[in-house]
């Protein structure tokens, strides 16, 4: 069975479809995208999600998070399947995009992996998507995350029944997540967080004043240290006369999207 047909992106698209099998050439960009489209995947024993999310949003770049289990054998399916114009990535900044979704600390070092992603892009005229369907339930936790703070679209691909004779674009459901604000930080705490990230031994609430003594007085300061330290972005100690602010992971979280947000808008 073979579909032909031009896709909403300009590209050429031929789908041959088998019983078991599904191969997918893009093979011919009839006219320049106007934006970088980056898709960021979640992929565990299957790649044919990754695959209908392409033909279905059109794809520049694609930036598959696997599972270590299935590592590199659905890397290297993705890179013969997608032989074309699409970009397959197998690292960010040098680090491998091979996840153990098993380990205590896999949600951040994954949320930190999708932003790593979204800021190498974000100075571009770039669309993000982040598909959700394959990998773990935490990597597909992770996903939902990562859309909604970086203002990614999300979808989700439904699997077809084997051997259902329907275009494939049809399986792709768009989540709204994108549309939604996930942090309240206004200019006052993002200083306070850059402030800490900067000092990750911490910082008195004297000392914050004394590198911005214009921005805060003691007052202002101790009423909005103790709103993030309530949301788990920094954490205060007792030491001696002075209480010491540390930033801590879901800050820096927080204020690398606060920038992206930033750059994005």
């Amino acid at each position: 069975m073979v579909y032909f047909y031009r896709n909403d992106y300009n590209k050429f698209v031929i789908v041959t479809s088998n019983v078991n099998k599904l191969s997918i050439h893009l093979v011919q960009k009839v006219d320049k995208m106007k934006s970088y489209r980056v898709h960021i995947a979640m992929v565990g024993s299957a790649v044919e999600p990754v695959i209908s999310g392409v033909i279905n949003k059109g794809a520049t770049d694609i930036y598959p998070i696997i599972s270590e289990k299935f590592w590199p054998e659905k890397l290297d399916e993705l890179k013969e399947r997608l032989s074309c114009s699409v970009i397959i990535h197998d690292n960010i900044n040098g680090k491998s995009l091979k996840v153990n979704p098993f380990r205590d600390d896999s949600f951040i070092s994954i949320l930190e992996m999708i932003l790593d992603i979204v800021e190498n892009h974000s100075k571009d005229d770039t669309n993000f998507f982040i598909n959700l369907t394959g990998g773990t339930k935490l990597m597909s936790a992770v996903a939902e995350a990562g859309a909604v703070l970086t203002k990614s679209q999300a979808y989700y691909v439904v699997n077809p029944e084997e051997n259902e004779e329907i275009n494939q674009r049809e399986y792709v459901i768009d989540l709204p997540w994108h549309s939604m604000m996930p942090l309240d930080l206004d200019k006052t705490r993002i200083l306070i967080l850059k402030c800490l990230n900067k000092n990750p031994s911490g910082l008195s609430n004297k000392e914050i004043i004394r590198l911005h003594p214009k921005e805060f007085t003691s007052r202002k300061i101790t009423y909005h240290l103790k709103d993030l330290e309530k949301t788990g972005y920094l954490k205060r100690e007792k030491k001696g006369r002075h209480t010491i602010n540390k930033i801590e992971p879901w800050g820096k979280i927080a204020l690398r999207i606060a920038n992206i947000n930033r750059v994005i808008e």
